[in-house]
Formats: C-alpha cells, structure tokens, sequence
C-alpha cells in the first residue's frame, strides 16, 4: 500500500535528435524494506527543446494538482 506521491519532478532529455519529456514521481511504499521508490515515465517527444520545456511545465503542474497532501496531516 502507498500512501501517495510526494515529489514530482520533469525532466528534457535530448534522444536521437528528438527531446523528450520524462515524469518522475517519488513515493512512499509502507509494506518495504526501502520504502522510498521512485517511478519514471517516457511521456512524449518534441522536435524543439523550447517545446519540451513548456510540455514539461505542463505536466509538472497537472502532476502537482493531483498529488495527495502528507500522511501526518500538514
């Protein structure tokens, strides 16, 4: 069981000419050993680097809104 997201982050990758959006999401895993994972997501590739960024910051902000407040109640 997780209880939820606690830290998303984007990243602009240059791939075979192409930059590519990745979306990386960290979370808490209460039934682990390490119970601190991280997930990284291909999401889309763009010709431009300006174009990656501003998808990025799209995704970024989308991500934050649907993230779930701390476990302790903050």
């Amino acid at each position: 069981m997780s209880s939820g997201p606690q830290k998303v982050e984007t990243r602009v990758v240059e791939e075979q000419g192409r930059w590519v959006v990745y979306l990386e999401v960290t979370f808490w895993e209460d039934d682990q050993e390490f119970p601190l994972k991280t997930v990284k997501h291909r999401v889309q590739d763009y010709p431009t680097k300006k174009r990656a960024e501003m998808a990025a910051e799209i995704y970024r902000r989308a991500a934050d809104r649907d993230m779930e407040g701390p476990s302790f109640g903050l």
